[in-house]
């Protein structure tokens, strides 16, 4: 009779395998692994997540996103081991791109860490942040396919102002105010 490994161990093995291949099995390896994989394959599989999402500027932007809302996903199933005041000054570096989808996953994860752990290590965002609104809603520096009823990109306009905190209101805001 032939012994086989464990399904779990297969799927690690596959999962951690397809990570480093080409962008299409990139891909499917990180929403399987953002929507049904276990502990033990998450906290095996942290350092590449995180190297992906926010540390490896050789993939495409299209992995980059796909990388951010997988760890998103895994943040919120198993955030207590995660580091992710750390993550500031990568994001703060993805907060500089220009391509609206990758600033639209980056926000996500900023806010689900923000919503679920606090807003700790991320106060020098917040410049940024006003940054990429300014350049949408002022000076309308949109493409084309980001318009929505000739509104630019509003659901990371939305994204962005959720996050950020609010002039008002300080006790309700989400983050620290910069000022």
């Amino acid at each position: 009779m032939i012994r086989r490994p464990p399904r779990s161990t297969q799927s690690r093995s596959s999962a951690a395998s397809d990570v480093y291949k080409r962008q299409i099995y990139t891909s499917l390896a990180l929403a399987m692994i953002g929507s049904c994989a276990n502990r033990d394959l998450c906290e095996n599989l942290k350092p590449d997540l995180i190297r992906l999402a926010l540390e490896d500027t050789q993939r495409s932007i299209f992995v980059k996103k796909k990388a951010l809302l997988c760890l998103l996903r895994v943040y919120r199933k198993f955030k207590d081991f995660f580091e992710p005041q750390a993550w500031g000054v990568a994001l703060s570096t993805i907060f500089e791109h220009r391509q609206l989808g990758l600033l639209l996953a980056a926000t996500s994860l900023l806010q689900g860490v923000v919503s679920l752990g606090g807003s700790v290590g991320f106060e020098d965002l917040v410049p940024k942040m006003i940054k990429i609104l300014e350049r949408l809603v002022l000076q309308n520096d949109c493409p084309q396919e980001y318009l929505y009823y000739r509104t630019p990109n509003p659901w990371l306009q939305i994204c962005l102002l959720y996050t950020s905190p609010s002039p008002r209101d300080r006790q309700k805001s989400r983050m620290p105010s910069s000022a």
